[in-house]
């Protein structure tokens, strides 16, 4: 598992802009591998016409909807239930601003939109 304290090309991309060249080059080599951070929800909208889909931006830190720094990390199409929320007390809901340790497989970053695609692996409430 690739984490900021093991990978110094990870903890450097935690800290570079959305838009960075370095979103797509870490993208490219690791889709496939799972990565852990702590991050926070900076947006989370339905997805489409569902009710209980959504699409989450995440970003590293604490900051939630005042993120400024990071990749914009999106996980697409997913429900709560897709988060697999882990911890002592698992909430019912999820939103902007809340805080979680996760654990998620690279996929790919979409240099137009700037988005780097995450899919969920486990999301550990901090």
């Amino acid at each position: 598992m690739i984490t900021p304290q093991n990978n110094p090309e990870f903890a450097a991309l935690l800290k570079a802009d959305s838009c960075d060249d370095a979103n797509l080059a870490f993208a490219t080599r690791h889709e496939g591998k799972t990565v852990a951070f702590n991050g926070s929800i900076v947006n989370m909208v339905p997805h489409g016409d569902y009710d209980t889909r959504y699409d989450f931006l995440l970003g590293p830190g604490d900051k939630g909807p005042n993120t400024a720094v990071g990749p914009a990390f999106k996980y697409e199409d997913v429900n709560i239930l897709d988060l697999k929320l882990t911890g002592k007390q698992i909430p019912a809901t999820v939103g902007e601003g809340d805080k979680f340790r996760f654990v998620a497989e690279v996929g790919e970053f979409k240099s137009a939109q700037c988005l780097f695609f995450l899919d969920p692996v486990s999301t550990e409430v901090r």
